[in-house]
């Protein structure tokens, strides 16, 4: 299941085994609804800390897209402004 993917992926994020974490973190933008949107907001944090900033904007892009009342979407919000790509 792709779900599980997503649970993964931020468990070897948190884990800091970031190689490992991004492909089941990219299987998970495949999962169904707020699932998906997790694996965005995780992607964006493991390409935000691998210096990778372009790539980490557009996945906290996509996550708010599709989660933007979430609890972590001012946040995130407040991180893109700051790193000079304010979300429309």
């Amino acid at each position: 299941k792709r779900q599980a993917h997503v649970h993964l992926g931020i468990a070897l994020l948190e884990s800091d085994l970031l190689e490992e974490a991004e492909p089941h973190l990219l299987r998970g933008t495949q999962a169904e609804g707020l699932e998906r949107a997790l694996a965005y907001l995780y992607l964006g944090k493991l390409y935000a800390q691998t210096g990778h900033i372009p790539k980490a904007v557009e996945a906290w892009k996509t996550y708010l897209e599709m989660d933007p009342n979430s609890p972590n979407a001012e946040r995130i919000r407040a991180l893109l402004v700051q790193l000079g790509y304010p979300p429309k």
